[in-house]
């Protein structure tokens, strides 16, 4: 049987956020959810594999990421947002590139990764 109490319940608040600084600010908790929320996918993981390669075009990307091109446009806007991929305008070209500092920070590509 549960027998928590409002007060209790305030206690238990109280102690997570003195514990875990990241919990009294919104704005990186926003950040941090779309940064995990950007790995918890299949495709997005692929796209970063490939990124891992080489920086690449969209069209490189869709071509060897055997996607749709909004897909892939999609997928690819996510990762930017959180910071794995960063981009650039070349003429009429969009380069895709891979934060490699960001995702060996996190062990994201690796085998031996913190998740599995």
């Amino acid at each position: 049987a549960c027998n928590c109490t409002p007060e209790g319940c305030r206690e238990i608040k109280k102690k997570a956020t003195n514990m875990f600084e990241i919990l009294n600010d919104k704005v990186v908790l926003k950040k941090r959810a779309a940064f995990f929320r950007a790995l918890g996918n299949e495709v997005r993981l692929n796209l970063l594999g490939l990124l891992a390669v080489r920086e690449m075009c969209i069209c490189e990307i869709v071509e060897a990421a055997e996607g749709a091109n909004s897909t892939v446009a999609h997928h690819l806007r996510l990762l930017t947002e959180c910071g794995l991929v960063n981009s650039r305008k070349e003429g009429k070209f969009t380069i895709f590139q891979l934060n490699h500092d960001l995702i060996k920070k996190h062990n994201v590509l690796e085998e031996s990764g913190t998740c599995c």
